[in-house]
């Protein structure tokens, strides 16, 4: 958490909206920064399985499933990814410019 001591002529809401609109960001372009390591987890589970079935688990009704749910949970994050690259990001000149 960052902590940012405010001017004292500085509009404590304003500075309140803009910086919930900037927390926003993740919500509305979907960027989720662990995206890549959460699917290259993913990954390696869906690995594993297969790995498990090919020696001889007797579990394919398990398999299967845990299978199913893994693609289903990594086509979410691949989807939801959405926009490439961070939110925008506010800088000190930009909160300035809402205040005014």
């Amino acid at each position: 958490m960052v902590v940012i001591t405010m001017p004292p002529d500085w509009d404590v809401a304003l500075v309140s909206q803009v910086c919930g609109r900037a927390n926003l960001g993740e919500a509305f372009t979907n960027f989720r920064p662990d995206a890549t390591e959460r699917i290259g987890a993913i990954d390696h589970k869906i690995k594993n399985i297969r790995r498990a079935v090919e020696e001889g688990l007797n579990d394919a009704n398990w398999a299967n499933t845990r299978l199913r749910e893994l693609h289903t949970e990594k086509e979410s994050l691949v989807t939801s990814a959405g926009t490439p690259g961070r939110p925008c990001q506010l800088d000190v000149a930009t909160a300035m410019d809402y205040r005014r």
